[in-house]
């Protein structure tokens, strides 16, 4: 174009031109910076993930003494899971169980960057945290479950502890693109456990059974006589970005997925939490735990640096603190 020709131009496409090249330079900085920080692959922490001496060490708990454990689910944030976490480790917690949808993409940065982020946050003689894969947590093409368990253990397990048998699933993955058979695994472990303990935990990511569906489905209906037969007293799940809590004949579905990931809000139970069950001879008790959104620009610029993207939108709405104590006894 000539001298002319350029003063012909718009002020206001001089203007967007200017603004994107600022923008645009300010994102190169941004990236160079948290780049040259990007720390090298860390050690796995030794209480993070389903490895068999994580729940070795839970199965020689005993049988005397109280169980106190924490769900937690969607936990895939920019500080809201920090601030949870930090609270969580200052109870008297024997575990916690990350119900999955803990990375924002399957891939083995993201997990990486999670591993990173919890030897930072998780401390050395803090409860364990268990992990349920999540459908933002593997993928067939970019992290299969065979690099989740190379990384964090069996994707599915079962341990006895306390009296109480936990029974961990992986359906994140359907059965059609090379998920597992979870309703026979789950039958399988309930056939040759379940008379030998008081009280049995199902842990998934999606909902088995999910709230307010009555059994007009064969699918729904299987699991529902699948509870009933083997009296199984809690199903937890996530994957809903909310909390729930129904009852399905004797058995509690219980949904936790407000740990830090972006919540339904026009669903009822929208709030960031983990809920906390307290276990002391025939009372199970809830305690929810609410917490505020709280994103930090540091840890989203330093997770979009590595993943050579540009944030956007790091505000989300407030929420205040509180806790919710329930105790219900068995058939409440």
């Amino acid at each position: 174009m000539s001298g002319d020709q350029w003063r012909h131009v718009p002020r206001w496409m001089w203007v967007l031109g200017i603004c994107w090249m600022v923008l645009w330079g300010v994102g190169m900085l941004i990236k160079g910076v948290f780049a040259r920080k990007a720390p090298s692959p860390v050690e796995m922490p030794a209480n993070l993930g389903n490895h068999p001496w994580i729940l070795q060490r839970l199965e020689r708990l005993s049988s005397d003494s109280p169980l106190t454990f924490a769900v937690v689910g969607d936990t895939k944030s920019f500080g809201t899971f920090e601030s949870i976490l930090r609270r969580l480790q200052a109870m008297n917690l024997d575990f916690i169980v990350n119900l999955g949808d803990f990375v924002h993409r399957p891939t083995p940065e993201d997990h990486q960057h999670f591993i990173h982020e919890m030897s930072k946050e998780l401390k050395p003689q803090g409860p364990p945290m268990l992990l349920i894969p999540g459908n933002h947590d593997v993928d067939p093409s970019t992290f299969p479950i065979s690099a989740f368990e190379d990384h964090y253990g069996p994707s599915r397990f079962a341990f006895q502890c306390a009296g109480n048998l936990f029974i961990g699933l992986n359906n994140a993955v359907p059965k059609r693109k090379g998920g597992f058979d979870n309703f026979h695994f789950l039958e399988n472990v309930l056939k040759s456990r379940r008379e030998s303990v008081k009280r049995v935990f199902v842990l998934a990511h999606k909902p088995l059974i999910y709230p307010g569906r009555k059994a007009r489905s064969g699918k729904t209906n299987r699991w529902m006589k699948l509870f009933r037969r083997y009296k199984v007293d809690y199903v937890v799940a996530s994957h809903l970005h909310r909390y729930s809590r129904s009852r399905v004949g004797n058995t509690v579905l219980l949904i936790s997925g407000g740990g830090g990931g972006t919540l339904d809000r026009e669903a009822p139970g929208a709030f960031h939490h983990a809920v906390i069950l307290r276990i002391h001879g025939d009372t199970v008790q809830e305690d929810i735990l609410a917490f505020p959104s709280r994103s930090k620009w540091t840890e989203r610029l330093e997770y979009f640096a590595r993943e050579k993207r540009i944030p956007l939108s790091p505000w989300s709405p407030k929420e205040k603190d509180g806790i919710q104590r329930n105790a219900f006894l068995p058939g409440s």
